[in-house]
């Protein structure tokens, strides 16, 4: 939904461009950025400050590069070659993507680079209360949760979760109120709901939904997680239901299952499809509102 609302600004703006040059059908070329009948492939498009950014594959024996566009063809140029940029992301005033290790840029060739060379990951990035959040991987640590300002000076692990090399696997990184919710294992608890502030204090298991290693969300076949109404919403087992629809406000007593879609211990096959969330009856009929998320 995002992607194709960022191909229609960026259109949109070619467009009126186009229009006041004259144009007749308010669509034109902006750049042959590929020579000739070849394709540059441009995707992974994201708009901020008035520029559109993306990737493309640029020309024979290129690698993929990073690119900004204002609409103009003289505006249309690389930043960063052979990046191969993924996951990109704002936060403020900056572009944040990912090639393996965390970028950010702030639309100009100097201020396009890492923020760590030392850490792997940046596959998920999430704001929450200005802070920049991200799961990455060291040698030392394993993979745990970071954070960041857009700087690599404050770029940091936020906690070690997971003591010394073991992983900890943050996942589906939330923004709820300001407040980071995300799943992780501490290698006690399988994979559970955890949140964070962006503090080592304040980032704290919310509640361990089946006691022991194996975890609520370890298995859970979609895995997915959306913010409403200032909950956190996701795919969970307790050990005696299957993996369906839960809530949590950021306690424990607040973390419950809101409904046993598919009763007894078979799933409720919870899923999530783009911004939306849907589920199946034991019937596998489709529910094409999200019935289970109205306010309680």
């Amino acid at each position: 939904m995002k992607s194709l609302f960022v191909t229609a600004l960026l259109l949109l703006c070619f467009s009126c461009n186009f229009t006041a040059r004259g144009g007749a059908d308010g669509a034109f070329l902006v750049r042959d950025i590929y020579p000739g009948s070849s394709s540059s492939g441009p995707d992974g498009m994201i708009s901020v400050n008035s520029n559109v950014f993306f990737r493309v594959q640029y020309g024979p024996g290129r690698g993929v590069g990073f690119w900004k566009s204002d609409g103009t063809p003289q505006g249309t140029v690389m930043l960063r070659d052979h990046t191969s940029p993924t996951r990109f992301a704002k936060f403020g005033n900056l572009v944040i993507f990912s090639n393996g290790i965390p970028y950010r840029s702030d639309g100009t060739e100097a201020g396009t680079f890492a923020l760590s060379d030392n850490v792997r990951g940046g596959y998920t990035f999430t704001e929450a209360s200005g802070v920049l959040f991200f799961e990455g991987g060291t040698s030392t640590w394993g993979y745990e949760l970071w954070r960041s300002d857009g700087t690599p000076a404050n770029t940091y692990m936020v906690k070690d979760i997971n003591p010394g090399t073991a992983d900890s696997y943050p996942g589906s990184l939330t923004n709820v109120n300001g407040v980071l919710f995300f799943r992780a294992t501490d290698g006690v608890h399988g994979l559970e709901l955890w949140k964070s502030d962006g503090t080592e204090a304040g980032t704290v298991l919310v509640k361990d939904i089946v006691p022991g290693t194996y975890g609520s969300m370890n298995t859970s076949p979609y895995s997915p997680y959306s913010e409403f109404q200032g909950q956190f919403f996701f795919a969970a087992t307790d050990g005696i239901h299957g993996y369906e629809l839960w809530k949590s406000d950021g306690t424990a007593s607040g973390t419950v299952l809101l409904k046993d879609i598919n009763p007894g211990p078979a799933d409720g096959f919870v899923y999530q499809t783009g911004e939306f969330t849907k589920a199946a009856d034991p019937n596998n009929d489709a529910v094409e509102e999200p019935d289970y998320l109205e306010e309680q």
